[in-house]
């Protein structure tokens, strides 16, 4: 079955709903529950549960993205450069930090 990536409406339920995906990096939890302002987010799905989010924000001329978590269970499985080549097919516009970079060169479509 392959990873469905969607964007997810952030409500008042999305920290409870990627808590496990979140378990190490429970910061972003803030985030979901303090939601900025024209973000969006996306979410891996598999198996009908939640393995990965990605956040993004708007930028000139485009958007960044400013987190990248997955499952700690489903990591160095492809989920991560996965989900950030759909959500680049969505958001041509997409750019992403440094620290990404290597993630994005794993996928043909992303340089």
């Amino acid at each position: 079955m392959p990873l469905i990536c969607q964007e997810h409406t952030v409500a008042e339920h999305s920290a409870e709903y990627f808590s496990q995906v979140l378990l190490e990096q429970t910061e972003l939890l803030d985030t979901l529950n303090n939601w900025p302002m024209g973000w969006r987010a996306f979410e891996g799905i598999f198996n009908g549960r939640p393995l990965a989010l990605m956040i993004i924000a708007p930028i000139p001329g485009g958007w960044e993205v400013k987190a990248l978590a997955v499952h700690p269970a489903s990591r160095h499985r492809g989920v991560g450069s996965t989900l950030l080549q759909q959500v680049h097919k969505e958001v041509p516009t997409l750019v992403w930090p440094n620290c990404l970079q290597a993630l994005a060169e794993r996928s043909n479509s992303l340089h």
